[in-house]
């Protein structure tokens, strides 16, 4: 319902100095939930779709974690640096769809036989300026530490399952 809504939860790591996003999962932590704004948004779409299910109770709720590309572009490509290492990744919240054919194409750019605009499509893209003007998803990417009301959410309001 907030699909459009990408989060991300950056992190650095100490010793390398990367920044990445990282997933926070309720098994990790089960007494977090939703933010409020992405709960917001969701009870706005469903307001326009279905208004009776609107302030109804949600049963379940996830953050669901995708790899995302810059230009939500697939990423298939052999790394640059690592040999025999290919890569086959960055759905960007749309890559479930190509589940029943993707194989067939990351077979094909392994055994040299795709076409040369997927593969450059598909290319390593690390450090490339990124076009952002026809993205499928328009709105802006939010940090998880700055939404509000997802920390402790699910104890506050009654809702930790017990551990059997």
């Amino acid at each position: 319902m907030a699909h459009s809504q990408f989060i991300t939860n950056n992190a650095t790591d100490p010793v390398s100095g990367i920044t990445t996003s990282i997933p926070h999962t309720f098994v990790q932590s089960p007494t977090d939930d939703l933010p409020l704004e992405i709960e917001a948004t969701m009870r706005r779409n469903l307001r326009r779709v279905f208004p009776q299910l609107a302030d109804r109770p949600f049963c379940y709720t996830r953050l669901c974690w995708d790899a995302d590309t810059a230009d939500r572009h697939f990423l298939v490509t052999p790394h640059p640096t690592q040999k025999n290492l290919f890569i086959a990744t960055g759905g960007s919240a749309h890559g479930f769809k190509f589940l029943p054919i993707v194989g067939k194409y990351i077979a094909d750019h392994i055994e040299g036989k795709l076409d040369a605009g997927i593969v450059h499509s598909w290319r390593w893209r690390a450090g490339e300026a990124v076009n952002t003007n026809n993205l499928a998803h328009m709105d802006p990417e939010l940090e998880l530490a700055d939404l509000t009301g997802w920390k402790g959410r699910r104890e506050r309001e009654g809702r930790v399952k017990a551990k059997l």
